[in-house]
């Protein structure tokens, strides 16, 4: 009899353990359940990590989103004269490239970059008789209008046929500022 009583209240109390187990984990909610992520995204702790080429809290928003379209270009670089024109930014073949159309106010062809997070990096690369020597554009939020940010881009432009380099930004020595982009 005192092994049966004792075989009850083992029972019970392993029956009791399993209902709080159980209990227990159907309380502790699992955050990525209701988090959706888009485009190869994965959720941690319901947050969203998102995939080189994508942001947002979903990961639905292509990174070079922000660069696409209008910009109007003012600049004065070491040996030209301050200009002010236009260029427009599309979607390069890959997810991470831009192209930029009348870059320098002067290529009748496409200039190529790619974006990473908030930085777009110009590409070394030549077209008639210059040479595109890298470069960087970094958004700068807007504080003057409080809109739309701006992009600050250091580059260089190197002539072919006479060598003269063209700084924008790039060294800090001559007279030369970042090109500055804005909408």
């Amino acid at each position: 009899m005192k092994s049966s009583f004792n075989n009850t209240l083992i029972t019970i109390f392993l029956s009791f353990s399993v209902l709080l187990s159980l209990t227990y984990a159907s309380c502790v909610r699992d955050k990525c359940k209701s988090t959706v992520c888009a485009n190869g995204g994965t959720c941690n702790g319901g947050v969203c990590t998102c995939p080189t080429g994508y942001e947002g809290p979903s990961c639905d928003t292509l990174s070079t989103a922000k660069y696409l379209g209008n910009w109007n270009v003012l600049e004065t670089g070491s040996t030209t004269n301050k200009a002010l024109y236009s260029i427009e930014i599309s979607q390069g073949s890959d997810v991470n490239e831009i192209v930029i159309s009348n870059f320098y106010n002067y290529f009748t062809t496409y200039v190529y970059a790619y974006v990473h997070l908030d930085t777009m990096f110009l590409r070394s690369q030549q077209y008639q008789g210059k040479l595109i020597y890298g470069g960087y554009g970094v958004m700068i939020p807007n504080t003057t209008y409080g809109n739309d940010n701006y992009l600050a881009v250091r580059y260089e432009i190197i002539d072919s046929a006479t060598t003269r380099i063209d700084d924008f930004g790039v060294y800090a020595g001559d007279a030369s500022q970042p090109s500055q982009w804005s909408r």
